[in-house]
């Protein structure tokens, strides 16, 4: 009997990772990936239609997940492989076991990222401040 759980995704960020826990090698990253399904053409109305986005929550461990968090944000692109886990939890209200199929990462690859302004690294944002007497300087904050 054949048996496989694998699964690769490629897409974007939908936001900036966030740290779930842990250091180095134990750490944990969890964010969310959109991936386009793409298009197909409707024969009826002769138009080309769009199929919908899939939004996949992720989480990765140990050094990939330093690496995610480090140099990955929102829209930047990814490439992922993985598996499936089934995750459980109590729903506070209604006490009822609730499940939630994720996605355990085991290799990230980086994609392109969006154009950003010169010199602004992951997690930083470019400010401008009037200093009294002094020109305008930009300064990564």
């Amino acid at each position: 009997m054949i048996s496989q759980n694998i699964v690769i995704l490629t897409g974007n960020l939908t936001r900036d990772p966030r740290h779930l826990g842990g250091e180095s090698d134990r750490m944990r990253v969890a964010f969310t990936v959109a991936c386009d399904r793409g298009s197909y053409r409707d024969r009826e109305a002769g138009q080309l239609k769009r199929l919908p986005t899939d939004f996949i929550d992720v989480t990765v461990w140990g050094a990939d997940a330093a690496n995610v968090l480090k140099h990955k944000r929102q829209g930047d692109q990814v490439s992922l492989h993985g598996s499936l886990t089934t995750q459980k939890f109590t729903e506070t209200e209604t006490g009822k076991d609730v499940y939630k199929l994720a996605v355990r990462i085991e290799k990230v690859q980086f994609g392109s990222r969006p154009n950003r302004a010169e010199g602004a690294g992951p997690n930083h944002e470019q400010m401008t401040v009037e200093l009294p007497g002094i020109s305008t300087a930009a300064i990564a904050a």
